[in-house]
């Protein structure tokens, strides 16, 4: 705050009857801007109201972070607000490619935007005069020396003669000093102003898919008219999605969303057709500009089919394959925990099918195969999928890059799922086809068989349906594969789907990685990413097909050997060169694990409900293995153990305090007591 500046202002107004000074910092435009509701309309107290808002903004804001909310927000006339919005509205480009002299008129602007343009020259010469005060910039724009400043050509808008020179005598001091003390007073009308004029609406900014013509001016250096493969009509309605569903999680800290799709070409040689990228929910917004199709966030669980499909490949498992979802730690050299994985729902699910670990996005049974495959596998992987922002080690990233530690951009996400779609082949993205302008390499980077597995898995909605419940926005009248992804503290909202024609990629979150409430990738991006693929599909269906030669058997969930008569059973396919297993002899405990007893849950555990997820999908497992005679107890209610000795059900997560009990010949053999809290 400039007290002394204040202080001469508010003579100057009180001499004159009138405002005629303004003398406000940016941080006190910036609360004009954002707090207009709150200070009075009596001028000579809004400014000390107006001066403790200031107060209380640069107490909870760096100054860098103050400016760029103002740079932002700041009005620039005919309904635009923020330099990004005003370079593209008057200049016709983007603010990173104006010109010095471009620019200048920009800040020239905020004083006045219905100036002529001899004003505007009036003030870009003073402005140009003034540039000796940072040298840097003036060696920078070439203004040494300079008395006068070439006036922007491609200036969009400006008075006649008569309209300029009347404007001229309008009374308004043309002096460095009072200009520089009225802009305040300037800008306050000028936002009142705004949105009244007929000609803001009329000019509009004349791309359609803005986050993809910058992609293409910077990214691919693209200069002219393009003839790009998007289609207008589905980004304009994804962006009505965006709006809608926004607003339903925007009090829970989402406020930006990024989309992008893709449909397979028919061509000879098939490409993927960039159909809509979306890169922000308002590209004229606050941070709109942030492309989050191409920023890199947290991961989460979306990449672990990719996972799956490596340990298919390298280890030979297949989707009846036993995993260990069973408490977990890595030590170091001292056998000190370095890491504990820990499932979404806190909870431990005991020995489960490969396709159960992943369509129910188990994190313990992921941690454990990266560790069998090893990091750098993983990472291998990702780097030759075009992951190029992964700069540091694999080691560094270590077994958590199983759980999207090492990061992710939108782009990347769909085209590796693009990879599944096409049959495991990493296909180009055409972006434009005149000129021709394409993205990417055709690639193989999994096996036919492999990519069509994890697709039978990722369409299985019964697989998934104890992490997520009976109904989820994963679930589609037609074949769509689909996972979501959530980042730690609900960050990033992740949904990807896939059909045979079709890849959407969501992601939602806000572009400072702070924590949301609760938004997982199946509420969050997953209700974006179901309305557009139900767009796509309002007049054609989707149908998965799989090779004849495939094999079907039944298989014990418990070994992943062929089913005996005590086995729990589960269908699963097996490819023509895979050996059938032989059949499992019931004795579980003894193929798997010596472990007897209550194995789950663990003495005095606690397990929190999450709110902002459906009961029925934070069901508490309880697994116990022993002999058949025995029986157990939850409170007061006993009942008696399988045929074959193993327990493995889910309990109701009411709220409440719970003792678990193995009674085996009358005695309690063994008790855990556990708790359910909201």
């Amino acid at each position: 705050i400039d007290v002394l500046a204040m202080a001469r202002a508010f003579a100057s107004n009180l001499m004159a009857g009138r405002i005629v000074s303004g003398a406000s910092t940016i941080t006190q435009q910036l609360v004009r801007i954002k707090y207009p509701d709150r200070l009075p309309e009596n001028p000579y107290l809004r400014k000390p109201v107006e001066a403790l808002y200031a107060l209380k903004l640069s107490a909870h804001e760096s100054k860098p972070n103050v400016l760029e909310e103002f740079i932002q927000l700041v009005p620039l006339g005919r309904n635009r607000k923020g330099f990004f919005a005003g370079a593209r509205f008057y200049f016709d480009r983007e603010l990173s490619v104006l010109s010095c002299e471009e620019q200048a008129l920009l800040v020239v602007l905020l004083r006045r935007t219905s100036m002529g343009q001899k004003s505007l020259q009036k003030r870009l010469d003073q402005l140009v005069e003034r540039s000796g005060e940072d040298p840097a910039l003036q060696k920078q724009c070439g203004w040494q020396g300079r008395k006068k400043m070439t006036f922007p050509v491609s200036y969009r808008f400006y008075r006649s003669e008569q309209e300029d020179e009347s404007e001229q005598t309008a009374g308004r001091s043309d002096s460095p000093r009072e200009s520089e003390e009225q802009s305040s007073s300037d800008l306050e009308a000028q936002e009142h102003s705004d949105g009244h004029s007929s000609d803001a609406i009329a000019h509009g900014y004349p791309h359609s898919a803005p986050h993809l013509g910058v992609f293409l001016f910077h990214s691919m250096g693209v200069r002219g008219p393009v003839s790009t493969e998007l289609d207008a009509a589905l980004q304009s309605e994804i962006q009505a999605i965006i709006r809608s569903e926004l607003a339903m999680v925007k009090a829970k800290g989402a406020n930006q969303a990024a989309v992008i799709v893709l449909e397979k070409s028919k061509d000879a040689d098939p490409v993927w057709d960039m159909r809509a990228m979306i890169g922000s929910s308002d590209f004229d917004g606050q941070e709109g500009q942030v492309n989050g199709a191409l920023a890199v966030n947290d991961a989460g669980s979306v990449l672990k089919p990719f996972l799956y499909a490596l340990a298919m490949e390298d280890l030979g498992l297949r989707p009846g394959s036993p995993i260990n979802d069973s408490e977990y730690s890595i030590t170091d050299a001292l056998h000190r925990e370095v890491y504990s994985p820990r499932n979404h729902d806190l909870r431990f699910s005991g020995w489960i099918t490969l396709r159960e670990a992943l369509a129910g996005s188990r994190n313990v049974p992921a941690v454990r195969l990266i560790e069998r495959l090893g990091p750098e596998r993983f990472y291998q992987l990702l780097k030759e999928a075009g992951f190029e922002h992964m700069q540091e080690p694999a080691r560094d990233y270590g077994p958590s890059l199983a759980l999207g530690t090492g990061g992710a951009t939108l782009f990347e996400i769909a085209l590796l799922y693009g990879a599944l779609a096409a049959e495991g082949e990493m296909l180009p993205v055409r972006i434009a086809d005149s000129p021709a302008i394409q993205f990417g390499q055709r690639k193989r980077i999994f096996r036919e068989n492999t990519a069509l597995l994890i697709r039978h898995i990722l369409s299985d909605f019964k697989a998934r349906r104890g992490s997520f419940g009976n109904r989820s926005f994963l679930d589609f009248p037609f074949d769509v594969a689909a996972k979501t992804g959530t980042s730690k503290d609900f960050r990033d909202s992740w949904a990807v789907g896939y059909t045979e024609r079709y890849v959407v990629a969501v992601w939602v979150g806000n572009f400072r990685s702070e924590p949301t409430l609760g938004v997982s990738g199946a509420r969050g991006a997953g209700r974006i990413m179901h309305q557009i693929m139900r767009m796509l599909y309002q007049d054609s269906n989707s149908h998965f097909r799989y090779p004849d030669n495939w094999k079907y058997l039944n298989i014990c969930k418990r070994t992943g050997l062929q089913a005996g008569p005590n086995c729990p059973q589960w269908t699963e396919p097996f490819l023509p060169e895979d050996v059938p297993p032989p059949v499992c002899d019931g004795h579980h405990e003894a193929s798997q694990s010596n472990a007897t007893g209550i194995l789950h849950p663990l003495p005095d555990q606690v397990f929190i409900l999450d709110s902002h997820r459906p009961p029925d999908s934070q069901a508490i497992s309880i697994e116990i293995r022993s002999e058949a005679k025995c029986s157990y107890r939850i409170n007061d209610r006993t009942k008696p153990m399988p045929a074959d000795g193993h327990l493995h059900i889910y309990m109701d997560p009411r709220p409440g305090r719970y003792r678990l009990e193995l009674v085996c010949d009358g005695n309690v053999r063994q008790a855990r007591n556990f708790r359910i809290e909201d």
